[in-house]
């Protein structure tokens, strides 16, 4: 008979959604020249961590951003911010905090 428990636990928690309003990015290379998008879809991806002994983590791995714009489609948070939410507009951190995995 094998028995086991589990030691280490990782699950994925992802979200599409459609937005209605004014959401808008800047997609410019340049402080002093902003060029705004229009965001239409925002996709999140939460990971949630468990392992035996320790609290369980959920941070965000991925937030793309949808366009309506002439030049970009899409955008994304690049790798290095996924982890300084104060970086992101306010309107997407309400809404990373609105559909986190419970």
């Amino acid at each position: 008979m094998v028995t086991s428990n589990i030691i280490r636990q990782v699950d994925t928690h992802s979200v599409r959604l459609a937005l209605h309003g004014a959401a808008t990015i800047d997609v410019g290379h340049h402080p002093d020249h902003p060029d705004e998008a229009t965001v239409t879809e925002l996709a999140i991806i939460y990971t949630t961590t468990s392992s035996s002994g320790s609290p369980t983590r959920t941070e965000v791995t991925s937030i793309t951003y949808v366009l309506n714009h002439r030049e970009h489609k899409t955008a994304f948070v690049h790798p290095h911010f996924l982890d300084q939410p104060d970086e992101w507009p306010d309107w997407v951190r309400a809404l990373v905090t609105e559909h986190a995995p419970v």
